[in-house]
């Protein structure tokens, strides 16, 4: 089959062949941005080589349509069975997993609903928003994890909403050990499509970084490990 730049009638590629055409799309539109002279100041105030924006994702059809399909796939395979289930719910956190959770479920065919950080304060008082009696067996979801609060927060409030938790999921995380035991301890499953490192790494064999810069990325990467 032919394809076109987002890779729409891309049947026959590989995982990896996806992987890497993704990464592009984000270096392409700003989704990734690394800038080892001129750090990022992020909203803690702390300078980082890396700056990623998943929002921007869901602003550009292709690219989103392209995530939804490696997710999709990534999210089949850690839940172990063949076909998604029709019956399970996919929530995002409110508000960065709103939106990628409602492409992950588009693609899936699949209920839609998110978490609030708190209750509504009128109307239903609803923590969970959509189509949701309580007891269904649902798919958490956030756009990145880093420490993982707010997903493990999200994936709380479903489980005192009876929830039946199956599985956490990402579009990228930063695959910090500490992260992992906090997953681990709350008996959650995490599967994301990329780790940070992946995502860099696959940049840097698409002439995307220097090995300069991703040398600063990783050294960057190695630090946060060490303080979360």
């Amino acid at each position: 089959m032919t394809a076109d730049s987002f890779g729409h009638a891309h049947s026959n590629s590989t995982v990896e062949e996806k992987k890497k055409r993704i990464v592009a799309g984000f270096f392409r539109h700003g989704v990734a941005q690394v800038n080892a002279r001129e750090p990022f100041r992020l909203a803690s105030g702390a300078l980082s080589p890396v700056y990623l924006d998943h929002r921007k994702i869901f602003s550009i059809p292709g690219l989103r349509d392209d995530v939804a399909a490696l997710w999709a796939g990534v999210v089949v395979k850690a839940l172990g069975v063949p076909l998604f289930p029709s019956d399970t719910v996919i929530a995002g956190t409110a508000t960065a997993g709103i939106a990628p959770a409602f492409a992950l479920a588009s693609h899936l065919s699949a209920r839609f609903a998110y978490v609030r950080t708190k209750p509504k304060s009128h109307g239903l008082g609803r923590m969970v928003e959509g189509v949701w009696a309580g007891g269904e067996a649902c798919v958490v979801v956030d756009d990145m994890v880093t420490t993982g609060g707010s997903l493990l927060e999200a994936a709380s409030r479903l489980r005192e909403e009876s929830g039946r938790l199956l599985l956490a999921t990402s579009i990228t995380r930063h695959d910090f050990p500490a992260t992992a035991a906090r997953f681990e301890s709350a008996g959650l499953t995490l599967a994301s499509c990329f780790t940070s490192r992946e995502l860099f790494s696959l940049a840097a064999d698409g002439g995307m970084l220097t090995d300069a810069e991703l040398g600063a990325v990783f050294a960057w990467l190695g630090e946060q490990a060490r303080r979360v």
